[in-house]
């Protein structure tokens, strides 16, 4: 069977090559036909260049296609952990409860809590960056919802320089989202800073509190699925820019997004 099997293998072989030789023949003749002078071998040449031309053109598609398609996975696992059920579960128990104590402020919070799910879903359909105006616009809908969770146990001070610049959907949300879950977890009267900055070749997103902070040694913020990896993953995979954080035990934690300029 083996010996079969070999035969076989060494006759294709031999056609192959016979095939090729007749081909070769068969362009080197119409070469001489249609462009005498002119070598089969340059011939031959032009022609490898231009098909690696076209495999490079059509590993690049690929490349691209895998990166859209990586990137658009990444925003729509960071646009379900915005809108995840707890979150929705929560403000609606609060709006529940109002709706006793409290109907215009339950009707404001209904009317809240509809433009924040717009934006949400908005943001989940963009393909690229957004301007940082509606990621702000997104944050200020959250912090009035917060509030109806925590009450006045944190304030959002807002400090904002430039701003004509675009942002990752979610990305400054998320962070703040953080700052207001993590930073009250343990204080009454959290303070959190959203500050813009830009130098020469960046902009700077910089979101800090005041919270109860965490030691960077011994604390994981890549290993398991969370927001923090699903910001720096999308920047890695745009390319826009990366996501730096420090914290210090007690004293609080600053996030700082830096935006590529163009």
């Amino acid at each position: 069977m083996g010996q079969l099997t070999n035969g076989i293998l060494d006759l294709y072989c031999g056609c192959l090559g016979v095939l090729l030789l007749l081909v070769r023949s068969f362009v080197a003749y119409i070469v001489r036909r249609f462009v005498p002078g002119l070598s089969l071998q340059y011939v031959l040449i032009f022609a490898s260049i231009l098909l690696n031309h076209f495999r490079f053109d059509a590993k690049r598609d690929r490349e691209l296609e895998n990166r859209t398609r990586e990137v658009q996975t990444l925003r729509l696992k960071n646009t379900l952990e915005r809108v995840k059920p707890h979150f929705i579960h929560n403000v609606l128990t609060s709006i529940y409860y109002l709706c006793e104590k409290d109907p215009p402020t339950a009707q404001s919070a209904v009317g809240t809590f509809s433009v924040f799910l717009r934006e949400a879903l908005d943001h989940a359909e963009q393909n690229e960056m957004i301007p940082f105006g509606k990621e702000l616009a997104l944050i200020e809908n959250y912090e009035q919802l917060e509030h109806l969770r925590f009450g006045n146990r944190f304030e959002i001070v807002y400090e904002i320089g430039p701003d004509d610049f675009s942002v990752p959907p979610f990305c400054v949300q998320t962070l703040v989202e953080n700052a207001i879950k993590h930073g009250s977890r343990h204080k009454t009267d959290v303070e959190i800073r959203i500050l813009t900055t830009e130098t020469e070749n960046e902009y700077l997103v910089e979101i800090s509190d005041n919270g109860a902070g965490f030691d960077p040694e011994t604390t994981d913020l890549t290993g398991k699925p969370s927001g923090i990896r699903n910001i720096r993953d999308l920047l890695e995979f745009t390319g826009r820019g990366m996501l730096t954080i420090s914290s210090i035990p007690g004293q609080g934690t600053t996030a700082v997004l830096h935006i590529r300029k163009q």
